[in-house]
């Protein structure tokens, strides 16, 4: 797999603006969460537990979507 320097470039552009946009949140009941996908392994950080059971909810539909994907290959 090939991997392209202006993707990565770019993720990694909007990785930096997404912290630096909530590290200057000036909302005190911000709520935030992170999820990475390494293969079928979910990796998360939420500040609340609404958060965290919406992005293992997520993390859920994206496997089942993938395993959906690679089966009708």
């Amino acid at each position: 797999m090939d991997m392209n320097a202006e993707r990565l470039i770019f993720g990694l552009a909007l990785l930096i603006l997404g912290i630096a946009l909530i590290s200057i949140s000036n909302f005190p009941n911000t709520s935030y969460g992170a999820l990475v996908l390494i293969g079928p392994f979910p990796i998360l950080v939420a500040s609340d537990y609404g958060i965290a059971v919406f992005l293992i909810l997520l993390a859920f539909a994206l496997l089942l979507i993938l395993q959906i994907f690679r089966w009708l290959r």
